[in-house]
């Protein structure tokens, strides 16, 4: 981590575009500390942050290991504070600061010893100006800006904010925003231009290099990412942006939160002129008002004389002694009270790094300012908060912030309270809700402020087959290069392979050719005999088993494939895969009896149950994590444009004479088969693999090839780390068997098991046989499963954009409403037109297309709501030490369910003729009644409180005792006991329907 940069020649690197008419003026000061990146290895010296009044080490071994990982950093961070306390003290002596400076004044005569001027003339040197003016009477830091737009700023000028739009604070000042109240720049006359921000959150380069225009007056640069999600400026940014400034163009920094973070201030590198208050950094913890402006001293008087009157400026300002004596004092100890609060903000977001939370920004990110992405208001404490502290608002897609002290002892002791959160060995987290409601409750031994920032969300961690709504987890340094994308797409045609069978299996058994080649019986019941009902014309256990037999291969395969997951490797699990589906596909494509066609139709199995064992593990461990959860829902999407594809296929091979076209047909599944077979030859394995199998040398290699950035340390650390972890873990069937874990049990098998009881996948296996039973010919038929998955694939993408919004009993929900009235209504049309007797008669086209337009509706319900919801939910609900098998056996219940259903439907439809619709119907009733009785909301609870939702539960808390869901008030107050209860059981109301 760089917190500032040691010689010109690294300013150098920056400056890619430069004016040759405007050149900064000469440093000031001598060349900067230098910060190195490499890990310190002399002999440590023990750190004044981690002395023996405050040692972290013997109670919490998390806070010992990132002390000690942060042990260089901290090195450069005391170097930083160093190199700023000097070049602050310099400056006191230089003025000759003493106690007569103290004295209080009336502001109108020469009444303070010299005490304003020695204040304006320390702060000029420090921040190296030509002048400053530091007063009690800037209110604000807006204040400060807006006296320093006022006084150069003339009608017909325009103000180009270089860093996208500024603080909202100032958007009735420039006037952006309308208001009642007249006055505003824009109200003088003055335009005002701004240039957005790049994608990343940085400056636009390109576009700033043709903003400046020639009435162009001033360049307005906000260095802190302040209330937006956005970049802090570094120096070296800053003095880019001066340089592509036309000679004329006064620059002025918006300065707050950038004060002694940095080794540099804006004026050394040419700024014209600096802003900001004193409330924040300069005030060290200890002004209680006031605010500043410096640079060029012509600039100076024309604020000072704005903000007193013309031919008064910087000669008058009152002040008190006590308000006097603080600025001074504040200002002497801000550079240590910055270092402090970096180290704070350090420590906290290294420490819940580890524990697997997503923090922003990361640890070993570099610091720009002191505050992040959100904004502090007004002062906590008797003084001021230095406007280190956040509170509000929050900005996604955090949840919780946490206020780490401005003295380094204060975070570890709130750290040491996280860590009081424990039960046994595993790490349990804070309740966002108690940070966010009661964080005061966290403020252990120190009443100064707060400062830093990193936000909590759950890792809704991606497992099992598969979608994750949430990438979940740490936030790394990371780019998504067209390698990672194309790797990913490769991948994902395994969700190709299985939605492919699916949709071909229905389509083949609806071809006569095909019928009268295997299952002539059939073909004979359905085109000769007119005595058989016509729920009985496609009876048959023979053309059953051919669809079903897949799914009894695939689930047997699924329990092979995870060991050879873990044993050989993701990649060459997809290999295994690929190359069983081709050679399935090639048997059954020239099968000519029914036990070739049944042995390729299991071939077929074994290469479902290898893709959809490794294919999703692929992705969540090849994806950056950003994208995690986008990439995981590809796979699902993919499951279903699998399905649409084979009914086009099937709709053109039904076409072509000569009774082979349902050949072309099963050799089609070939293609998405080769792309992943061949494609697994080439895709890298996946870092978590290769670290399980030992080779930890290949793995980083990896790791930094599919980053694509050299900064892969942390990530790489803690996956050898969550590996070593995972390994320490007791059997986890047994664990899984606990009372505790009774609800999340009872979910994973009962939701795919409704998943599949409400009957979608014999839509989707038989809808053409359905489609000719109800009326359509042969061709119309395939081209009604067409539409048919054209509705799911859309359908699915509405439940991708409307999950995290609508949430997950919203969804299941309206859709069991919906299932079932579309169930009632088709079954009603067949039970209508065809009877209890099912004796074929002639229904028209229109009665036929109402009868498809209900099925569709109800393949439309259920992709957006028990489709992905029935494997999201399960893999959302499981903790980490009962995840893989708790995702093992949701994966299991679903394909076992899967087969029973698709061996028995047609010998069902039979017997139960037009009731089989109503029998599905039946069951969605009972499955929307269990999740409005059952389920709780999971929606934006994050894993770690999953506990707490089942323990609030009317029903599943009898299975949770009191101290299995202990959450801390008063480092060990039960959370039943604590005061946030109340608050919590409101904010989790609010999650539920």
């Amino acid at each position: 981590m760089a917190l500032s940069f040691s010689s010109s020649s690294s300013f150098a690197a920056f400056t890619v575009v430069a004016c040759p008419a405007r050149s900064p003026p000469p440093r000031r000061l001598p060349p900067a500390v230098c910060f190195s990146r490499a890990v310190d290895t002399a002999p440590r010296a023990p750190l004044p942050c981690a002395t023996s009044a405050y040692p972290p080490q013997p109670f919490v071994p998390e806070v010992a290991e990132a002390v000690e990982s942060l042990y260089s950093v901290f090195r450069e961070v005391d170097n930083l504070v160093a190199h700023n306390s000097l070049r602050v003290l310099k400056a006191f002596q230089n003025a000759g600061v003493g106690s007569h400076h103290f004295n209080g004044c009336t502001g109108y005569g020469h009444d303070d010893g010299g005490g304003r001027e020695a204040l304006d003339s320390v702060f000029a040197e420090i921040v190296g100006a030509e002048s400053a003016i530091v007063r009690s009477q800037f209110f604000s830091g807006t204040h400060a800006i807006a006296c320093a737009l006022f006084a150069f700023l003339r009608p017909g000028n325009e103000l180009l904010a270089v860093a996208g739009a500024p603080y909202d604070t100032l958007e009735e000042v420039i006037g952006i925003r309308e208001s009642s109240i007249t006055g505003s720049l824009k109200d003088f006359g003055v335009t005002y231009h701004e240039v957005p921000l790049a994608e990343d959150g940085g400056l636009d380069w390109d576009a700033l290099s043709f903003a400046v225009r020639p009435h162009t007056k001033c360049a307005l640069i906000q260095r802190s990412c302040g209330y937006s999600w956005r970049r802090s400026l570094s120096i070296a940014d800053i003095e880019r942006a001066i340089r592509m400034q036309k000679p004329d163009c006064m620059v002025m920094v918006d300065n707050c939160y950038g004060e002694f973070v940095e080794t540099y201030e804006p004026p050394m590198v040419g700024a014209d002129l600096i802003a900001g208050s004193l409330i924040k950094n300069p005030g060290g913890t200890i002004a209680p008002c006031g605010g500043y402006v410096a640079g060029k001293r012509t600039w100076v008087e024309a604020a000072a004389a704005r903000l007193s009157a013309p031919g008064l400026g910087v000669d008058c300002g009152s002040m008190t002694s006590d308000v006097k004596r603080a600025l001074f004092q504040g200002l002497f100890l801000s550079p240590q009270m910055v270092g402090e609060a970096i180290k704070g903000g350090l420590l906290i977001a290294e420490v819940m790094s580890m524990k697997g939370y997503k923090v922003q920004p990361l640890s070993r990110a570099p610091r720009h300012d002191t505050v992040q992405v959100i904004f502090a208001d007004g002062t906590f404490i008797d003084g001021s908060t230095s406007e280190l502290s956040c509170d509000g608002p929050l900005r996604e897609p955090f949840a919780v912030f946490c206020q780490s002290k401005v003295r380094y002892p204060a975070p570890v002791l709130r750290t040491i309270a996280f860590r009081c959160l424990c039960e046994g060995d595993s790490w349990r987290s804070p309740s966002p809700l108690i940070l966010s409601l009661y964080p005061s409750r966290y403020c252990l031994p120190c009443h100064s402020p707060s400062c830093g920032f990193f936000g909590l969300i759950s890792s809704r961690m991606a497992g099992g087959a598969m979608v994750s709504t949430d990438g979940g987890g740490k936030e790394y340094p990371a780019r998504m290069t067209l390698y990672v994308f194309l790797t990913c797409v490769v991948a994902s045609s395994g969700g190709l392979i299985f939605g492919y069978d699916v949709g071909i299996s229905g389509g083949v058994t609806s071809m006569d050719s095909f019928l009268l080649t295997f299952f002539p019986s059939v073909y004979r019941k359905e085109k000769q005999d007119r005595s058989t009902s016509i729920y009985c014309k496609f009876d048959s256990q023979l053309l059953t088993s051919f669809t079903s037999s897949l799914y009894v291969a695939a689930l047997l395969t699924s329990f092979i494939a995870s060991l050879v997951t873990d044993f050989f490797g993701r990649k060459w699990s997809m290999f295994r895969g690929g190359i069983a589906f081709i050679l399935g596909a090639g048997i059954n494509a020239t099968a000519d009896n029914l036990f070739m066609l049944i042995l390729g139709r299991f071939l077929l199995g074994v290469g479902v149950g290898y893709a959809i064992q490794s294919v999703p593990i692929y992705l969540s461990e090849i994806a950056p994590p950003r994208l995690r959860g986008m990439l995981n829902i590809m796979f699902q999407l993919m499951v279903t444009i699998g399905i649409l594809i084979a009914n086009i296929i099937n709709y053109f091979t039904n076409k072509i004479e000569g009774a082979w076209g349902w050949r072309v047909s099963l050799a089609f599944a070939c293609v998405p088969a080769a792309i992943i077979a061949v494609g697994s030859l080439v895709l890298p394995e996946t870092p978590n693999s290769l670290i399980e199998r030992g080779h930890t040398e290949e793995a980083e290699a990896t790791l930094r090839l599919i980053r694509g950035v050299d900064d892969i340390s942390l990530e790489f650390r803690d996956l050898v780390a969550a590996n070593k972890r995972c390994k320490e873990i007791r059997d986890p069937w047994s664990v899984i068997m606990e009372r505790k874990y009774r609800p999340q049990l009872a979910m994973v098998i009962l939701i795919p098991f409704f998943q599949q009881l409400t009957g979608i996948n014999i839509i989707m296996f038989y809808a053409p046989l359905i489609y000719k039973a109800v009326g359509f010919s042969g061709q119309a038929s395939l081209v009604s499963t067409v539409i048919i998955g054209t509705v799911n694939v859309v359908a699915t993408l509405i439940s991708i954009i409307t999950v995290d919004r609508v949430g997950r009993r919203g969804l299941l929900l309206h859709g069991g409403v919906q299932m079932l009235i579309s169930q009632l209504i088709v079954g009603t049309l067949i039970a209508l037109k065809f009877g209890a007797t099912g004796e074929a008669t002639d229904i028209s086209k229109a009665y036929a297309s109402c009868v498809l337009f209900f099925i569709g509706v109800y393949i439309a319900a259920f992709a957006w709501s028990w489709g992905p919801l029935g494997w999201l939910i399960p893999s959302e609900i499981l903790s980490l030490e009962i995840r893989s098998v708790g995702q093992c056996i949701a994966v299991s219940v679903n394909m076992f369910f899967t087969f029973v259903i698709a061996q028995i439907f047609l010998t069902a439809l039979c017997h139960m003729k037009h009731g089989l619709f109503f029998f599905f119907a039946g069951w969605v009733v009972v499955m929307t009644v269990f999740v409005a009785l059952f389920l709780p909301e999971t929606k934006n609870i994050p894993i770690e409180e999953m506990g707490l939702l089942w323990k609030e539960h009317w029903f599943w808390s009898r299975f949770i005792k009191d101290e299995e869901n202990t959450e801390m008030g008063n480092l060990g107050r039960p959370w039943n006991h604590s005061r946030v209860q109340v608050a919590a059981k409101e904010v989790l109301s609010r999650n539920r329907v």
